[in-house]
């Protein structure tokens, strides 16, 4: 399938499946596209197979969004040990890899899809509660997920992103970034660990599985001991109280115990 999109407040998609040719993003949001959108291509150099920089393209890399140049697996499930959510045990796959340089892809719907914007072929949101959602999941798996940003626009105590898996039944969590006084922390439900960083550039991973629940902000974790039910979960990805965040990618993992 090959993809493009357009700058501006609505994407200009083109995607090729097989014979069929779809024009236009209104078959991502079930939208017509005003007439009179100005419609433009990405740059050169924007779209490249290899989101991390490793010198391993997205479709090899075991590791697609976090710089591994050495493809190090030691439980040998095809995800590396710089992103596997469980690294010494084996069974966990890549379910779905979004790149946004490329646009919102159609496994994620906006709440609004005047509050996303593609701005430099970027995924960008500027309203209050905009929300990506998804489901991932079934009975025999748990769900973990990736997602890289930038908080391009913020002020002093705003929230900036925030993060939620729900099950069908049982107890949810989420975790979130807050920015306050020039460092942003990472809160998870009642954990008493907070991650801090004083950089706007977050790669922000949240793992649920039979040991509990663990998000990390560059790569330092906050866990919680509740549990989340391997029914199928809804993963809500939210930005809060007016905050620009600008996101580049967005990974989902399953994990299947080996029988």
């Amino acid at each position: 399938m090959t993809v493009g999109c357009g700058i501006g407040p609505w994407l200009s998609c083109v995607a090729i499946l097989g014979a069929t040719t779809l024009l236009g993003c209104d078959h991502v949001f079930g939208l017509e596209r005003p007439p009179d959108a100005e419609l433009l291509s990405c740059p050169q150099g924007h779209g490249l197979p290899d989101e991390d920089g490793d010198g391993v393209v997205n479709a090899s890399d075991v590791c697609p969004g976090i710089a591994d140049a050495d493809q190090a697996d030691g439980d040998t499930d095809g995800v590396g040990d710089a992103c596997d959510p469980h690294p010494t045990r084996s069974g966990d796959r890549i379910a779905f890899a979004a790149y946004f340089i490329d646009g919102i892809d159609g496994g994620w719907t906006p709440d609004s899809p005047t509050s996303w914007l593609t701005t430099e072929c970027a995924t960008s949101n500027t309203l209050t509660g905009a929300l990506l959602s998804a489901d991932l999941g079934d009975a025999t798996s748990y769900p973990a997920i990736e997602l890289r940003y930038v908080a391009t626009e913020f002020a002093p105590q705003m929230a900036s992103l925030r993060i939620g898996l729900q099950p069908t039944t049982g107890p949810g969590a989420a975790c979130h970034v807050d920015y306050n006084d020039g460092t942003f922390g990472l809160f998870l439900n009642n954990s008493p660990q907070r991650p801090e960083t004083v950089s706007p550039e977050h790669v922000v991973r949240f793992v649920a599985d039979d040991l509990g629940v663990s998000c990390s902000l560059n790569g330092v974790p906050a866990t919680d001991a509740v549990v989340i039910n391997t029914s199928r979960t809804r993963i809500t990805i939210a930005s809060l109280l007016g905050g620009r965040d600008r996101i580049e990618h967005i990974i989902g993992y399953t994990f299947v115990p080996p029988i």
